[in-house]
């Protein structure tokens, strides 16, 4: 059973991931694109999740440093053993925290990659019913890397529920572990 204490933890972690996300955007957006258009395209991206007739999401263009570089090098000057610099115990453990929310977001990759896989070996042996329900999904990640090369990747249905259970995965054991 799930305790009221964890259900919070959970619910401000996912408050805290979305209202990074939002305040990453804004800053993106409106300071950092104005003051150096160039640094927001070493690394961008720009995310669309769509499911016909119910939801329609699209993200601008963002940059990855500010999105996921920023918080995780914040986060790791926040937890750096102040109390006993010297001792390796105290770092290896400031490593571990640092590195749980890491893990969990290479395992949102993984996840949707592993799923949309899957569903796209079993799709062309599934009822014509299913195939097209499976068409009305779409997730799709565009950007630049390095400012030069444009990538696209996109996925349906598997990659929707893949992107589902990663970040929830993500929240849970990623960032809400990491609260105090």
């Amino acid at each position: 059973m799930i305790s009221g204490r964890t259900i919070s933890t959970r619910l401000i972690a996912l408050a805290a991931c979305v209202g990074w996300f939002m305040f990453a955007w804004a800053i993106d957006k409106f300071w950092l694109t104005v003051q150096c258009d160039q640094c927001v395209a070493l690394f961008a991206f720009d995310f669309e999740l769509s499911s016909k007739d119910i939801l329609h999401l699209k993200t601008d263009r963002i940059s990855t440093i500010f999105l996921f570089v920023v918080p995780l090098v914040l986060y790791f000057f926040a937890i750096v053993p102040y109390k006993d610099p010297i001792s390796p115990r105290a770092w290896l453990e400031t490593l571990y925290k640092w590195s749980r929310p890491v893990v969990w977001l290479l395992a949102v990759l993984a996840w949707v990659w592993a799923l949309e896989t899957t569903f796209s070996l079993v799709s062309p042996h599934l009822p014509d019913f299913f195939s097209s329900y499976v068409d009305n999904y779409l997730v799709k990640i565009s950007g630049t890397a390095l400012g030069v090369k444009d990538i696209a990747l996109t996925g349906k249905l598997g990659a929707f529920i893949g992107l589902i259970v990663g970040l929830y995965f993500f929240v849970v054991r990623g960032v809400a572990e990491s609260l105090p």
